[in-house]
């Protein structure tokens, strides 16, 4: 009998098959094409993250407007805001910079343009034909990087820091990532997914995404009272079962990423685990007292430094040797909240206020897997920042669009149930070919 992720994922590609073709390919192209100075970031010249625009990101734009003009995907209207928002942000910052160097303004563009069109994408998708189809692509995507992870595996598990990356994410992305994979097999009861994801999630071994993992599985009910179509029924009640079961599935995960690792590979956890370094949050103190010193400085505007060029803050001996009481060698603020304070000022308030409140609607309204998503975005990016790869903010684009269109369809279908209009007063569909293949995608 077929699994229903696989029909899902037939579905994906009757219904959307240029958009599913072009996300694979992003994905799967190796990371030294998209992003050719791969992990060495640090050595970096320019004083903003470059784009890195090609071929690859033609299709992936051609592929995803086609299919979202054709079907007429678009996001919820907060959705849509928060970009509009985001646009406006990402222009005035770097246009209101006084030192804006030539190409700045247009890596800045292709990077937020990554990102709107693929989270556009996600959540029309999730909003016409259910969630269960994009969160099944979204589950495709995330088996090419494993594939991709286990030969990189081979490549790089023999070094100092002893864990495991995907082609063009880091340690950081890929376990969050891995993460969403998890909380996507909970409220699914896809219990093959949550194993292997549980894996990977321990062979990157990081510490900062597994404890929000566990943050989110103490607090917010995932698992459902009964099989429906959408995560609004899960229950308090349940709770106590979903954390047994997670935590075991943690713990069969340590053991098997143990076998894997230990013997002639040599894995190396120590640097995660020492004291002193946790203390300080393996840098990252240092790296947050620098950002605190510049905010206080008066170094940062009112619209900040621009949109992505914080980077040029690691760059600037001056600086460093003012503000930073040691040689911090980095190129973001591992806080996406220094991050947006910093590059975008003020301008960056009305969109971390839109978060806010969408997370707390989804929490209280009980659509627990949005809010278990835009709440782990918020933890683990508060203190980390994994979006300046490019498939790194494809991957949480895609991600925060799904959690946007599920958040739509829930609040969608609960005014429906209100209303309770006869069926034959309410008239055909405006958009006849989109509801037809929804109608097939759910069907599957």
């Amino acid at each position: 009998m077929k699994s229903k992720l696989y029909l899902h994922i037939l579905a994906c590609l009757r219904t959307t098959p240029l958009a599913v073709l072009a996300l694979a390919a992003y994905i799967s192209v190796p990371s030294s094409v998209l992003f050719p100075e791969d992990y060495a970031v640090i050595s970096r010249t320019t004083p903003w993250f470059v784009s890195y625009f090609s071929a690859f990101d033609v299709a992936l734009f051609g592929g995803l407007f086609l299919t979202s003009a054709f079907l007429k995907l678009r996001p919820s209207r907060q959705g849509a805001t928060f970009l509009f928002l985001g646009l406006i942000a990402v222009v005035v910052s770097l246009l209101a910079s006084p030192d804006l160097p030539s190409g700045a303004l247009f890596d800045g563009l292709i990077h937020f343009f990554r990102f709107a069109c693929v989270f556009s994408f996600a959540s029309g998708s999730t909003k016409l034909f259910g969630p269960r189809q994009s969160e099944s692509l979204f589950l495709f995507l995330y088996a090419i990087l494993c594939a991709s992870a286990v030969v990189v595996y081979h490549l790089t598990f023999e070094t100092s820091m002893g864990r495991i990356y995907a082609s063009g994410l880091g340690v950081g992305s890929f376990a969050q990532v891995s993460v969403v994979a998890c909380l996507i097999a909970i409220v699914r009861r896809q219990f093959v997914v949550l194993a292997v994801a549980s894996v990977f999630l321990v062979l990157t071994f990081s510490v900062t995404a597994t404890v929000m993992f566990m943050v989110i599985v103490a607090f917010i009910p995932l698992i459902e009272s009964h099989d429906g179509a959408l995560p609004l029924h899960a229950k308090p009640s349940m709770r106590p079962l979903q954390q047994v079961f997670v935590v075991g599935t943690l713990v069969v995960g340590v053991a098997i990423a143990a076998s894997l690792a230990i013997g002639d590979v040599g894995y190396n956890v120590g640097y995660n685990l020492k004291a002193a370094d946790a203390a300080d949050g393996h840098g990252r103190k240092e790296i947050w007292l620098f950002a605190l010193r510049l905010l206080r400085s008066g170094h940062v505007g009112v619209f900040g430094l621009g949109f992505f060029r914080t980077t040029g803050c690691f760059q600037d001996n001056q600086l460093l040797g003012q503000y930073a009481d040691s040689s911090v060698e980095n190129v973001h603020f591992h806080s996406i909240i220094f991050e947006g304070i910093i590059g975008l000022g003020v301008l960056c308030l009305p969109l971390f206020w839109m978060f806010f409140r969408r997370i707390w609607i989804t929490y209280r309204t009980r659509q627990y897997l949005p809010c278990a998503i835009f709440l782990f975005f918020l933890l683990t990016l508060s203190v980390d920042f994994t979006m300046y790869r490019p498939k790194e903010l494809i991957m949480w684009a895609f991600i925060l669009g799904i959690a946007d269109g599920q958040f739509v369809e829930v609040a969608k279908n609960a005014d429906e149930r209100r209303t309770v209009a006869p069926s034959k007063m309410r008239g055909m569909p405006r958009r006849f070919v989109p509801q037809t293949l929804a109608g097939v995608a759910r069907n599957s």
